[in-house]
């Protein structure tokens, strides 16, 4: 899949647009000039390429693209953890009880309360409100993040609340430079499309004993 022309612009726009202070500049070159090669690698679209890891502790299922080469790690901390080493990505998912009723803006502020979003320079490219997974209320948020030497940071967020229960959804994957910008915005796309937007939550499970 293609970046989509949104992303792509907001990418541009938070790269070029905003005048901030260290961010990145055009690539420059007179006549003859030999464009960057874009070197990075994007997500493998191709269906058969893809695995499904389940998570019985978090009581959902992830698509993943390559899924062999994901490490995951759903042991060692509260959040299942996803690495993808080839392409500099990092998967974080969660589901856990609220205590209390919560919304999209609870969550959240519990996810940054507890250090899950980045503290760094984040330049917004997307946010918007939906209804997913399920009947969660979730704000997506598609962020930039123009790291020392260049380096480019793309995260994709979910933080959706239901009932006294939030969902927390963090990819960051990054790229060495501008020159592979378009390889960063194909893989925050498909992110979106084809890993946030699949996950599947498990049924509510009947506890033994109960009437069914």
């Amino acid at each position: 899949m293609k970046a989509s022309p949104f992303t792509l612009f907001f990418l541009g726009s938070a790269l070029f647009g905003c005048g901030h202070e260290g961010q990145v500049a055009a690539p420059s070159g007179g006549p003859g000039a030999t464009p960057p090669v874009e070197v990075a690698a994007p997500y493998v679209d191709a269906p058969a390429a893809w695995g499904v890891f389940h998570s019985k502790r978090q009581f959902m299922t992830v698509h993943l693209p390559e899924g062999r080469a994901w490490h995951v790690d759903d042991h060692t901390r509260p959040e299942l953890t996803a690495t993808h080493p080839a392409t500099h990505s990092a998967l974080t998912v969660l589901l856990e009880p609220a205590g209390d009723l919560v919304g999209r803006d609870q969550c959240e502020a519990i996810a940054r309360k507890k250090g899950r979003v980045p503290a760094g320079d984040l330049r917004t490219l997307e946010s918007h409100v939906t209804v997913g997974p399920e009947a969660y209320d979730t704000r997506i948020w598609v962020a930039l993040e123009v790291q020392p030497g260049g380096q480019l940071k793309g995260h994709l967020f979910a933080f959706g609340g239901m009932i006294r229960t939030c969902f927390f959804f963090h990819l960051e994957t990054s790229v060495a430079s501008l020159a592979s910008e378009g390889v960063l915005s194909s893989r925050l796309a498909l992110a979106r499309t084809r890993i946030l937007d699949r996950v599947e939550l498990d049924p509510p499970r009947v506890k033994d004993g109960a009437k069914k």
